[in-house]
């Protein structure tokens, strides 16, 4: 981040040219980890065969919506914070520290729940290897899923999304700006 901002902070831009690049590598090289996660939850939860992925590419099957998933993931949790932060420091509504990376890191939770939401459902569905993962392609369980359940079908699990983000965000990122400020790096931004 520090590398890629301007003089005068984060550029939204490049804020979400980096979320893109760094999640969608970073979810693209655990795609087998994610995938083996979720037919064993699948497995657990609807007693479906367990199935081991065919092939070295099986173990791949769904990473597009995977690799899309964290590339929105990541670049909405940068934008929703690094926003937040600028727009409540420039108005001066909050000054930086551990109050202002809380509201922001809700911000970002928002964010990235959102962006993330329609490729997390096609992942789901690609990867659970049950009935519901009848299309074997992202724009076909997109269409099935559309036909099926409407737009609001690609937001299953929203709310329940932002509630696992919201912790995760707010300890996470407090934590890091607090060890940047104590390294003597400086706050985000």
């Amino acid at each position: 981040r520090d590398c890629i901002s301007d003089g005068g902070g984060a550029c939204p831009t490049r804020m979400a040219a980096a979320g893109l690049v760094s999640g969608s590598l970073a979810y693209a090289l655990t795609a087998p980890l994610y995938l083996l996660k979720v037919r064993a939850q699948a497995h657990a939860q609807h007693g479906l065969g367990y199935q081991r992925p065919s092939g070295a590419a099986g173990y791949w099957l769904g990473s597009e919506a995977l690799v899309l998933r964290g590339a929105l993931l990541t670049s909405g949790q940068m934008c929703g914070y690094d926003a937040t932060k600028k727009v409540c420091t420039q108005r001066g509504w909050l000054a930086d520290g551990p109050t202002l990376h809380l509201c922001a890191a809700l911000v970002a939770a928002v964010a990235a729940a959102t962006f993330s939401a329609p490729a997390d459902v096609v992942q789901t569905r690609l990867q659970s290897g049950g009935a519901a993962s009848s299309a074997r392609d992202f724009l076909g369980c997109v269409a099935a899923i559309v036909r099926s359940e409407g737009l609001p079908g690609l937001y299953t699990g929203w709310c329940v999304n932002v509630l696992r983000l919201v912790p995760t965000f707010a300890v996470g990122s407090t934590i890091y700006e607090q060890c940047r400020l104590a390294l003597g790096i400086g706050y985000l931004c």
